[in-house]
């Protein structure tokens, strides 16, 4: 007999077995936090839960304590009720969203109006209640791994919804932009929270960046170039941080590095001025874009969108070992460096700089190598 004419081998169905195990048509082993073939694989692992069974109308009465259905949960959870999400809205509002701003610009942001983009646009909603997710992540070590699961659920939601806006094509450019902003605080933070990434592939993270969030650099485009006025024009325009108080004592370090970069940045501006001219305009470009977001520290917005207007031209250079690129390239990193004591920030700087530079070794051209001693410091390398 043929082999392909033996019989299937009969097993005993996974019911309650994860996404990815699902879509490749395994056997899923349901282990918790992580099934077997998740871990080997080096895949999420993301369990979503089944619709519970409808009631009999004559067994509707009393209290009822099922969540409502649609809700998904991660391992060790029935699912998600609405309590926790009630939750995850009101940490988000009262402890996450003023620990992201740095002045009353950013908390009138965070704490009032995406809120209010969020109950118009749900996977605004599902972005807002991942940040939440996440920071309780931080916040509660002991129960890691479930709130990170959580956020995970609450983003795949957001991706997709924002997805389907952009290609809907419809004018709702402020939930893009605020779905958008939430993402990129996501992909940010994940790394410090749930993994000890030393180093990280700094090159491809921003590439992971840009290819998620790719359909929203139209929007942005539309919002800045076509001067399009928005509800959040008082936080996307700002020139500067509008911080009025003295700097306390613990930031008086962070206020004189940041001088000192943006004074050993300008010493770039010298070396693309004299660069081959192919190159210059896209050097440039990318000086200006950094100049801006070291400019308008403490903000965030401009370091939170930096990897999506770089140019791919940029990239390229990147990618080919270009000393120049990879100067401007370190200076985010720095930029980063100076929201480290941030939570969404932890981390993000040292990884990014020792990233690039690890690698290389001693291999720097002479004209950097004060450059980058002087870096490696900073990040303490």
């Amino acid at each position: 007999m043929h082999l392909l004419t033996y019989p299937r081998r009969s097993h005993k169905k996974s019911r309650h077995g994860c996404m990815p195990c699902k879509r490749s048509h395994v056997k899923c082993d349901e282990g918790q936090p992580s099934c077997s073939l998740c871990v080997k694989r080096g895949l999420e692992c993301i369990y979503i839960c089944p619709e519970p069974p409808r009631k009999a109308l004559s067994d509707a009465t009393g209290d009822d304590k099922t969540p409502q259905q649609g809700t998904s949960c991660t391992p060790g959870l029935s699912r998600v009720p609405r309590l926790q999400e009630m939750r995850l809205l009101h940490h988000f509002s009262v402890i996450t969203a003023p620990s992201l701003a740095c002045d009353d610009v950013d908390l009138r942001f965070w704490q009032f109006e995406l809120p209010q983009i969020a109950t118009a646009d749900d996977y605004v909603m599902e972005g807002l209640l991942a940040v939440a997710a996440l920071h309780l992540a931080f916040l509660e070590a002991d129960k890691l791994s479930y709130w990170a699961q959580i956020a995970l659920i609450y983003q795949t939601r957001a991706s997709a919804g924002l997805r389907n806006d952009l290609v809907s094509n419809s004018q709702s450019h402020v939930a893009k932009f605020a779905g958008s902003a939430l993402i990129l605080l996501l992909i940010t933070a994940y790394p410090g929270i749930c993994r000890d990434g030393y180093p990280i592939d700094p090159l491809n993270e921003v590439v992971t960046i840009r290819s998620a969030l790719k359909g929203c650099a139209m929007v942005f485009s539309d919002i800045y170039e076509k001067q399009q006025k928005t509800s959040i024009d008082f936080w996307l325009r700002r020139e500067g941080s509008t911080v009025s108080k003295e700097p306390q004592e613990s930031d008086a370090y962070l206020v004189h590095l940041h001088q000192e970069i943006m004074e050993r940045l300008l010493e770039v501006q010298n070396a693309i001025d004299n660069c081959h001219i192919q190159y210059r305009q896209v050097y440039r470009e990318t000086y200006d874009l950094t100049l801006k977001a070291l400019r308008t520290w403490p903000a965030e917005v401009d370091s939170v969108t930096w990897p999506i207007w770089i140019s791919d031209s940029f990239l390229d250079l990147l990618e080919q070992g270009d000393w120049i690129a990879r100067i401007i390239f370190l200076f985010y990193g720095l930029n980063l460096f100076l929201g480290s004591r941030k939570w969404f920030r932890m981390g993000a700087g040292r990884r990014l700089v020792l990233g690039v530079l690890e690698p290389i070794g001693t291999d720097i051209p002479p004209q950097w190598e004060e450059m980058v001693h002087w870096m490696k410091q900073v990040v303490n390398i």
